[in-house]
């Protein structure tokens, strides 16, 4: 296990990321803002396309990737 703030370091060789990142709930639009973990698992795809992927979220929601 190791450390950096570079994603594409991070994730280019990587065989799991755990991706747990903020999942505020909006009560206005009574909705969790997940941009943050989308936009990990986006980067995760792009660099590496073969690492398992895993979320830690408190919140039931579904991913468009596939």
């Amino acid at each position: 296990m190791s450390a950096t703030k570079d994603g594409d370091e991070a994730y280019k060789n990587a065989d799991y990321v755990l991706v747990a990142t903020p999942t505020n709930y909006d009560p206005v639009t009574n909705s969790f803002d997940t941009s943050s973990v989308e936009a990990v698992i986006a980067q995760v795809i792009a660099v590496n396309r073969n690492a398992i992927i895993i979320v830690k979220s408190t919140c039931p929601w579904a991913l468009p990737f596939a």
